[in-house]
């Protein structure tokens, strides 16, 4: 039970993963690098569904973390019934993952490599923009 317990705690929580990887002010990036307003509503529409996705995902380890500690809780429970919190756990990572990526490789498809550089790179977008 310790090992699920360190489990959980080291790797388990949600914390946004991947949003990181975006400059703060993303939708303003867009807006001052990419010209075409069509392109620009395309990269915030998946922008959007990468922090929605973050979102959800945060809420449902949130939701999955808050089960496996009452069970900690119980002397009753079996390690096959911890196992199941950390197998619910790792599909839920990685269907938040694929969404992320999916979303992002959307993204990449739709940047010219400038247009990437300038946006994920914060100090490429210039100040007076």
């Amino acid at each position: 039970m310790l090992i699920a317990t360190l489990y959980i705690l080291l790797f388990g929580g949600g914390g946004g993963d991947g949003i990181w990887l975006f400059p703060d002010s993303f939708t303003q990036h867009v807006k001052v690098v990419v010209l075409e307003e069509e392109r620009q509503d395309e990269l915030n529409d998946l922008f959007d569904k990468i922090t929605e996705s973050i979102k959800t995902h945060d809420d449902n380890v949130s939701d999955i973390a808050k089960d496996f500690h009452k069970s900690v809780q119980n002397p009753d429970a079996s390690d096959q019934e911890l196992d199941q919190y950390i197998q619910k756990l790792l599909k839920e990572r990685e269907k938040a993952q694929t969404k992320i990526l999916d979303a992002r490789f959307k993204m990449a498809d739709k940047l010219k490599p400038e247009e990437w550089k300038d946006i994920f790179l914060a100090d490429a977008v210039p100040k007076d923009k």
